[in-house]
């Protein structure tokens, strides 16, 4: 990963200046995340697909919670705040996107009556591609098959490693409708890397 963390920084300073927060506050809180960007691309990467928008996600998170440090309680641990800001930040992105194509599909060329569209390819590009196992292609691939609820429940269990109680808490759902729909999540993804769809 790549993140410009001085650019961020730069942000997050200039909101300090405009909002008359010392600057030390700035860095204290840059401190603070530094143990989660890796962490947090890797969700925002599982979300998004693509190295380039999980980068803006991630950024885009930090300066949201940057922005709402004051909201954050300790209820929860630092990291599961920002996991949840994350997953909140990938999905307005994916709405957004998603809104963003029926508009494109719904604009018509006046020749055809066809939809003039240039398709673009947010997977992976061929070096980030080689790097990837042959295994860990295709489970991607099989992730993105996924409705994002389920994609969501596996990045936060199998790769980010999070207890059925640490989910619970973040999602605000019941500690065994975790268990159950990450079972479901699971068998679902098992049938994709098997081709059974």
């Amino acid at each position: 990963m790549h993140l410009s963390y001085n650019h961020l920084y730069g942000k997050i300073f200039l909101i300090c200046i405009s909002a008359n927060v010392p600057p030390t506050e700035a860095k204290d809180f840059f401190a603070q995340l530094s143990p989660f960007w890796d962490r947090l691309f890797h969700i925002a990467l599982n979300l998004v697909h693509s190295s380039e928008d999980a980068e803006d996600m991630v950024q885009e998170s930090i300066l949201k919670a940057f922005a709402r440090r004051e909201q954050f309680r300790g209820e929860s641990n630092l990291y599961t705040w920002l996991v949840r800001i994350t997953i909140n930040t990938c999905y307005d992105h994916l709405r957004k996107e998603q809104r963003m194509q029926k508009r494109t599909k719904s604009i018509t060329s006046p020749e055809d009556g066809e939809a003039d569209l240039e398709i673009v390819d947010k997977r992976a590009n061929p070096e980030e591609l080689f790097q990837l196992s042959e295994d860990s292609v295709r489970l991607r691939e099989a992730l993105a098959k996924l409705n994002p609820d389920q994609k969501q429940l596996l990045v936060l269990r199998y790769f980010e490693n999070l207890s059925f109680v640490e989910i619970s808490r973040m999602l605000g759902l019941a500690e065994g409708t975790i268990k159950s729909r990450v079972n479901k999540a699971r068998d679902i993804l098992r049938q994709h890397l098997q081709g059974k769809e």
